[in-house]
């Protein structure tokens, strides 16, 4: 997977064309739970596609109501304040699914950002280091 970042080391989103391109490829599968217009809890496990991940993010956040088969196919669900223990175990299995990717991938991120970062760093430094021999030579 490569990482683009601008010149300040900050990472540059994908744009909507390349989100739309990863549709076909991939899914962002996210844990939602909160509670439903009739007050019911619940509990899904959706696979995104790429494309619909910020505004699904968004409207989460923001407590909007939202239609969760709008975003993506619905691997699991259920109508408890809290996932079963067996649900968790069987989405691990079956997907992969790990509830602390978030907080690693931030890991991972800072990670990548700082070698980045110091690459760009030594590249500058060799540059002034061979403006300066250049200048003594001439």
């Amino acid at each position: 997977m490569t990482h683009e970042f601008d010149k300040s080391g900050k990472l540059i989103e994908p744009s909507a064309e390349q989100l739309s391109a990863a549709d076909g490829e991939l899914d962002i599968i996210v844990l939602d739970s909160g509670i439903m217009e009739d007050g019911a809890p619940y509990w899904a496990y959706i696979a995104i596609k790429p494309s619909h991940y910020k505004e699904f993010m968004r409207m989460t956040r923001q407590g909007q109501p939202i239609i969760l088969e709008e975003y993506g196919e619905i691997l699991k669900h259920g109508f408890d304040e809290h996932v079963p223990l067996e649900a968790v175990d069987a989405m691990r299995e079956e997907y992969g699914f790990d509830e602390n990717y978030v907080e690693k991938l931030g890991k991972k991120l800072v990670e990548v950002q700082t070698v980045f970062i110091k690459q760009r760093e030594n590249q500058r430094l060799t540059d002034i280091v061979a403006m300066m021999k250049k200048k003594q030579g001439s």
